[in-house]
């Protein structure tokens, strides 16, 4: 048998692109990363603001072994989440809430995770969150948790996303222990990105960045990283199979200089209880260093990527008065659009994924369509594609 020779490119420098490499270059990888952007990271990006630190995507990472493993091969500290950070809330019934259920609502809960827990009540095919999620654990825990949970990490509804994609792993015999804790670096999690490329440059991956690649360009073997928006534009041939949507999301982090409005890691707000936010963060809650004076709070909405900041803004401060009851004295603000970022996990994407057809391909994909969403989900993706990969080459 063959073997070949170590080489490869990955198109995408996001969290994707270069923690794949970070694990091919560890098995001896020889890497070119190729990114039409002027810089590495992607959505992982954090900017440093006049007034304190703007996190464009995530604010942390759940603190699993790969984790910190990384963190540690790259030798970037770690900073733990406030003590007060495990304070969150969902605004239900027009007041904040850390824990919205009554008791027969919580026993319903506490029951259907004991079947959870016993591998009994799988999702079926094509079944949505919302019909699961009431069966399996009430239809209390349904409405008031579940939904405006996934809702803050997914930006859709549970009457849209798939409970197989996003509940299945609690049946099956995992591989990776969870993580608890959630940990950032000291500036932010854009310290992530740039320690991974310091990482990569130190074994000799290469960089080719402001460049447009196109499919046809590769004669060799090469692993697509990008958003699945990114993997229609660059297979349309492939993609225009699928009805595969994605979302627009918008995170606008305000700096005040008053007190926060919450004591905790921030609140969840449910569609029915009228308020436009998805959801908003009390970053100096969460972790230190966040602000230089008075309060730093980042809100997440959808579908609004065609506001005027002015219209954002005004949003903002008419959902702070509905459930803060207050006028938001914003002194500055950051406006980070992702149109089209997110991908939309639901029965569409649950069927291809089911299918196997996202590997009938000629070429290598990760990124967060392909059924992991958050930054610990894609570390264990790419653990096991460069398992793959590895095998493949020998």
């Amino acid at each position: 048998m063959s073997i070949k020779e170590k080489k490869i490119k990955i198109v995408g420098a996001g969290f994707s692109g270069l923690t794949l490499a970070y694990y091919l270059s560890k098995k001896g990888f020889e890497i070119d990363i190729f990114d039409k952007k002027e810089k590495a990271g992607g959505l992982l990006q954090s900017i440093s603001h006049q007034k304190g630190i703007v996190e464009t995507a995530a604010n942390g990472v759940l603190e699993t072994e790969l984790v910190q493993q990384l963190f540690s091969d790259i030798n970037l500290p770690i900073i733990s989440a406030n003590q007060e950070s495990k304070k969150r809330y969902l605004y239900i019934n027009e007041k904040f809430s850390r824990w919205p259920l009554s008791i027969f609502e919580t026993l319903r809960l506490i029951y259907g995770l004991i079947l959870m827990k016993l591998k009994i009540g799988a999702p079926k095919d094509n079944e949505k969150v919302q019909h699961w999620a009431a069966k399996q654990l009430g239809i209390g825990a349904s409405k008031k948790l579940v939904s405006p949970a996934l809702q803050g990490i997914y930006a859709e509804d549970g009457s849209v996303l798939s409970a197989k994609l996003l509940f299945s792993r609690f049946f099956t015999k995992k591989r990776f222990k969870g993580g608890k804790k959630l940990i950032s670096a000291k500036n932010g999690m854009g310290d992530l990105s740039r320690c991974l490329v310091e990482y990569l440059k130190q074994r000799k991956t290469r960089f080719h960045f402001s460049t447009t690649i196109k499919k046809d360009q590769f004669n060799d073997t090469f692993v697509f990283a990008g958003s699945l928006n990114q993997a229609k534009e660059f297979d349309p041939s492939f993609f225009d199979k699928f009805n595969l949507k994605t979302n627009n999301v918008t995170s606008i982090t305000v700096f005040i200089n008053d007190k926060a409005p919450l004591d905790g890691f921030g609140a969840l707000f449910p569609r029915d209880q009228k308020i436009d936010a998805l959801g908003v963060l009390i970053n100096n809650k969460i972790f230190n260093h966040r602000v230089k004076e008075g309060s730093s709070l980042t809100f997440i909405y959808k579908d609004i990527h065609k506001f005027t900041d002015q219209e954002i803004i005004h949003l903002i401060i008419e959902d702070c008065k509905k459930c803060f009851h207050l006028k938001l004295d914003i002194r500055d603000f950051n406006i980070t659009h992702w149109e089209k970022s997110l991908p939309v996990y639901d029965n569409n994407l649950e069927q291809f994924l089911n299918s196997g057809q996202h590997y009938d391909c000629d070429y290598y994909r990760t990124g967060n369509y392909l059924g992991k969403l958050g930054l610990t989900g894609i570390l264990e993706q790419n653990f096991l594609l460069a398992e793959q990969i590895d095998k493949d080459f020998t």
